[in-house]
């Protein structure tokens, strides 16, 4: 599983697989930390103890509620959360949408352009009709 750096592959078929197969809060185990309510970065916990969660990076959160130790007006509202399916799509929505900004299509060869074709037309059916 690809864990190098800040940022951890939300695509990476593995995850969901980590999540179920290891008891929440466990060490190695992925989770998700949520920013104003919301999926906002994947993450793994590195240490349990008895009162604190110390994840990826080496922020804290509190075991009982899950809430960041030693937050910031701008990182308040942080609470590490399980990785569930729900979330993990978020991630990978709001990852999608970073990527796509940067894209640069090749449209050279007949398999890219067909394969890319697909990726446009789903991309408009799953936003629905533009006006």
């Amino acid at each position: 599983m690809h864990t190098t750096g800040a940022m951890m592959d939300v695509f990476d078929p593995a995850l969901l697989d980590n999540a179920a197969q290891s008891p929440w809060g466990t060490p190695g185990t992925f989770a998700v930390i949520e920013r104003r309510g919301r999926p906002w970065r994947l993450t793994c916990i590195e240490t349990a103890e008895e009162h604190l969660y110390t994840v990826h990076g080496g922020q804290q959160y509190a075991r009982d509620t899950g809430f960041r130790l030693n937050a910031t007006a701008a990182n308040r509202t942080d609470q590490l959360v399980p990785l569930t399916e729900a979330r993990l799509t978020y991630l990978q929505v709001l990852a999608f949408q970073r990527e796509v900004t940067q894209w640069q299509p090749s449209l050279d060869a007949p398999a890219q352009v067909r394969a890319y074709g697909a990726l446009a037309r789903a991309w408009r059916q799953a936003s629905g009709p533009t006006s």
